[in-house]
């Protein structure tokens, strides 16, 4: 049996009770009262008492079944089973039993129609009952010994008629609102289990249930989904499952059976969404993923471990944006010191010869990394004779490679393109180009089929072209975004063939500065243009996760309709979406500072000073320090005043709080306390972060500021690894420019404090 579809029988036929029928069912229970709030009038107060105690028969037509009808019958049926008695008595004057049909009337009323009509049929029965014995005293022909009563002893059985009548009505309809109320009930149950099994079945996220020996007894659609298995595979021993998915740690290591989730489960350990177990799988279908485990054991009400429950999340995408996002920051970042490396060479011989080459295979290595490109050759145009001479080639087979740098110095640009693209590519047009359109045939294609040309120009000045593989692009973005990460990588290429240009001609000192000057306003054009295609991206992704963290939260909401379970998994969702919103704004963090760097080079960084409460903004700074990081020791110093007032960028001054408090966090353990300080110094204002990290020598200490500069004695203690060397830079920028100071106290071992001044406001 499908442990998917072990559900209690009879469950396709209690559709109908999902809803509560207005006029039956949930509306009718005395456990439902109104509000407290809605007050009831006399006659309110008396149709709902005449509600709740009023029903009719589940097998009269819908048309029949109001409380009117149960009425009617209270009247007619006695009345009926009277001209019934007259008959009777008609004909055997000695019938003994004259109660039986009125009795057996109210029986009927009260299991039919409930409390009210049956107390009515009761009245009116013991109504026909006197003026029976009262007719039969008028009419000899029926008195007999069963008439021959006084009249007290007749007022005394009416009485006796009344108390039994009212008696059985009593009895009689509340066992049946008993078995209504049972039956109600229990259709509730099997809606509440149908709903329950509808929500296991579409949460997005993998679920699979486990006794103790590890066997699979419940799972849903997307386990079997994300696994691709057969029906055969939850039946296996935990060993042979795992043998099929092969499970390994994040660095791709194979997991012992001790480190299985599963084993961890069932010893007794939980998987919290803080902490959750992130392993590669291979689906049977021998796609690789990456997933993210929560889970807690199953215990019973002695405490006893009965089994465990296991959430796989597909976080494949996640990791995948992750990995692309740290390939395009670290490609960039490369890319940046190859540049700053030749603008730092000051002779001919560190650019001549392999090394210079080896940078041109680097750099066209970098822009198919980052592409998502397979192979990219670079070409320049003789001024001449305009034949291409060879740069570099990247990613072309071995016998393609050997051949394109013998026979490439013999081709002319116009053997393939029209007038019309090389004007195109002079302008500084990107442009695709199919092969199959070359303007001479017998000119070689290198097995490529489409390709993307990148001018290479200087200024004006149109020199070469950068071809990169079209046909085999990852399509990691947009076609407009690679034009234009394309277009950066070819101004980048082209700046550095005129430096070696440059450098081989042995130019003045003052020709080699304006190349170094060029360069580095191309580096950062590149890095402004990079920085923000990556940002768009990044604003989606985060805008998609706070847009889901809103419908968890609306499912949250409405926990009263959920299980215990299910509000435990939303929950585990939710958590798992605030670690990836946290995560994305670290990222953006690192963008925001890229583009602050490229303003700064271009003179741009705008601040906006205003009025604002320094102890605000640092409590502020302190509150995102408690949520990025709970469990960090952390002391906030702040002086007796409630408002410290100063004139600055409000956003760019929590930007520098945030700068200096990451880097304490980064480089000191995650077991030494972090102090905040803000202390009066006369007319200025001084805020200080004291980490105990390993400290920072005094040779270190100069350079610490520059741009892109990252300590290479100092190591990351906790929290991500991934830093640009642009935070402190940035914020030194940012507070000189608000009329402040920064500096850095620090010894080897030491720790080290990080502090900054402002001028307090007049």
């Amino acid at each position: 049996m499908d442990p998917r579809n072990h559900i209690h029988e009879g469950t396709q036929e209690t559709d109908k009770f999902a809803k509560p029928d207005p006029d039956t069912d949930e509306f009718l229970s005395p456990s439902r009262p109104l509000p407290p709030s809605v007050p009831l009038t006399r006659g309110q107060r008396i149709g709902r008492f005449l509600q709740l105690h009023t029903f009719a028969p589940e097998f009269f037509p819908p048309q029949l079944q109001h409380a009117a009808v149960g009425y009617v019958c209270a009247v007619l049926l006695p009345i009926l089973a009277t001209l019934f008695l007259f008959s009777i008595l008609r004909m055997a004057p000695s019938f003994h039993f004259i109660e039986t049909p009125i009795i057996l009337m109210v029986v009927i009323i009260s299991l039919g129609w409930g409390t009210v009509p049956g107390i009515l049929a009761t009245l009116v029965g013991t109504l026909m009952l006197a003026f029976v014995l009262q007719y039969s005293h008028a009419t000899p022909m029926l008195t007999s010994n069963t008439f021959a009563l006084t009249q007290s002893e007749n007022i005394f059985g009416l009485g006796l008629f009344a108390i039994i009548g009212l008696s059985v009505s009593l009895v009689t309809s509340q066992t049946q609102h008993a078995r209504r109320a049972a039956t109600r009930a229990h259709h509730q149950v099997e809606s509440l289990l149908i709903q329950t099994e509808t929500i296991f079945e579409n949460i997005n996220d993998a679920i699979m249930v486990m006794d103790t020996d590890g066997k699979i007894i419940r799972f849903n659609q997307a386990l079997q989904k994300l696994l691709a298995f057969d029906e055969d595979y939850p039946s296996l021993p935990p060993a042979q499952r795992g043998a099929q998915v092969l499970p390994r740690d994040e660095y791709g290591n194979p997991l012992t059976l001790e480190q299985w989730p599963l084993r961890r489960i069932l010893q007794g350990e939980e998987l919290s969404s803080s902490q959750p177990a992130d392993i590669i799988l291979q689906t049977l279908d021998k796609r690789t993923i990456h997933v993210s485990i929560t889970g807690t054991p199953i215990r019973s009400q002695h405490g006893r471990i009965i089994g465990g429950v296991l959430v796989l999340r597909d976080v494949t995408q996640r990791r995948e944006q992750e990995r692309r996002t740290h390939e395009a920051l670290a490609s960039m970042l490369i890319m940046a010191e190859a540049l700053v490396g030749i603008a730092d060479s000051t002779t001919s011989e560190a650019l001549a010869g392999k090394s210079n080459r080896d940078v041109f295979h680097r750099l066209l290595k970098l822009a198919c990394d980052l592409l998502g490109y397979r192979s990219a050759s670079a070409v320049t145009l003789d001024s001449q004779t305009g034949q291409l001479q060879p740069i570099d080639v990247y990613g072309f087979p071995s016998h393609y490679e050997s051949h394109w740098w013998q026979h490439v110095s013999g081709v002319s640009l116009d053997d393939y393109l029209s007038p019309q693209q090389i004007a195109q590519l002079g302008a500084g047009q990107v442009i695709n180009f199919h092969l199959s359109e070359r303007r001479k045939p017998e000119a070689l294609t290198y097995g490529l089929q489409s390709v993307l040309l990148a001018p290479l120009r200087i200024g004006d000045r149109f020199i070469g072209v950068l071809s990169l593989d079209y046909e085999g692009s990852g399509r990691k973005y947009s076609p407009a975004k690679e034009r234009a990460i394309a277009s950066a990588v070819g101004k980048l290429t082209a700046l550095l063939v005129e430096r070696e240009h440059l450098v081989r001609e042995r130019a003045e000192a003052r020709a080699r500065e304006l190349a170094a000057l060029e360069t580095t306003r191309m580096m950062d054009d590149f890095i402004g243009i990079a920085a923000h295609e990556l940002r768009t991206p990044m604003t989606a992704i985060k805008t998609s996760v706070q847009l889901a963290r809103r419908q968890v939260r609306r499912i949250l909401k409405q926990q009263n309709l959920l299980s215990e379970e299910m509000v435990e998994l939303v929950a585990s969702v939710q958590s798992f979406l605030t670690r990836t919103e946290r995560q994305i704004n670290t990222q953006m963090r690192m963008i925001r500072d890229l583009l602050d760097v490229s303003r700064i080079r271009a003179d741009q960084l705008e601040l906006q000073p205003e009025n604002c409460n320094l102890a605000q903004v640092v409590r502020e700074c302190a509150e995102d320090l408690r949520d990025m990081d709970a469990k960090r020791s952390f002391t906030l110093n702040l002086p007796g005043k409630q408002r410290i007032a100063v004139v600055a960028d409000v956003d760019r001054l929590r930007q520098v709080v945030m700068n200096y408090l990451t880097n304490a966090l980064k480089y000191s353990d995650a077991s030494q306390p972090i102090t905040l300080t803000v202390s009066m110094e006369r007319d200025r204002v001084r805020v200080a972060v004291i980490d105990h990290g390993p400290g920072i020598t005094k040779e270190q200490q100069s350079k610490i500021w520059e741009r892109f500069y990252r300590d290479p004695d100092v190591e990351v203690r906790s929290g991500s690894a991934v830093g640009l060397g642009i935070g402190l830079h940035v914020s030194r920028t940012i507070i000189e420019g608000l009329g402040g100071q920064v500096g850095l106290e620090s010894q080897p071992g030491e720790g080290s404090i990080f502090w900054f001044t402002l001028p307090l406001a007049r």
